[in-house]
């Protein structure tokens, strides 16, 4: 029998390589990345929506599970890319639940809207601490997300790292993950006070 490998997800101080600096504080930024986002580009931002499907309940599809016991399936499977100067800069999947679907009908309707922008407008939203995983790791989650942006997959030595939470919109929970592609580090840099819009 196989042993099960430790999960790769865990808070930033508990990685021994999580990134200092500002790229460092661009993967912790705890505001709205689309706006973020925006400032590093100096406005050149787009989101380009690449699939949302409903999965059932049997759905064998493994990057929709998740290990902290929620129940995701069935759900709502949503795929971005965030684009800052005509770069893939990130590249995300926000996993909901059927429950948090029906409940939340506005989350089915975002097209190429950004999901973070509408969460960071509302009041009843809660996220967890974020936990990261280097991209060294090539589990299910991040290979499909990296898969959406195949320039990410060339950069084996690149810095690149993923990070998830979980949001409550009432009472009704999400999961969002993102892949910091090589863009977005080099955007760090070249403007490294994260955050100094507010």
């Amino acid at each position: 029998m196989a042993t099960e490998l430790p999960s790769p997800w865990r808070l930033a101080e508990d990685h021994t390589g999580f990134p200092v600096g500002p790229f460092g504080d661009l993967l912790s930024f705890e505001g709205s990345l689309t706006e973020e986002l925006t400032r590093l580009g100096r406005g050149d931002f787009h989101l380009q929506l690449i699939a949302q499907d409903f999965f059932p309940e049997d759905a064998s599809d493994a990057l929709l599970t998740h290990e902290d016991g929620d129940c995701w399936l069935p759900g709502l499977c949503r795929e971005v890319l965030m684009y800052v100067g005509g770069s893939a800069s990130v590249a995300a999947r926000t996993l909901v639940p059927e429950s948090t679907a029906r409940a939340q009908g506005w989350l089915g309707e975002l097209g190429g809207r950004s999901l973070g922008h509408a969460l960071f407008e509302r009041d009843d939203v809660t996220r967890s601490p974020f936990e990261f995983a280097p991209c060294t790791y090539r589990g299910d989650v991040v290979q499909r997300i990296l898969s959406l942006a195949p320039q990410a997959l060339e950069a084996e030595h690149s810095p690149l790292w993923a990070r998830r939470s979980r949001f409550l919109v009432g009472d009704h929970p999400l999961l969002v993950m993102e892949v910091f592609l090589p863009p977005a580090s080099a955007l760090a840099h070249a403007m490294p006070t994260v955050g100094a819009s507010r």
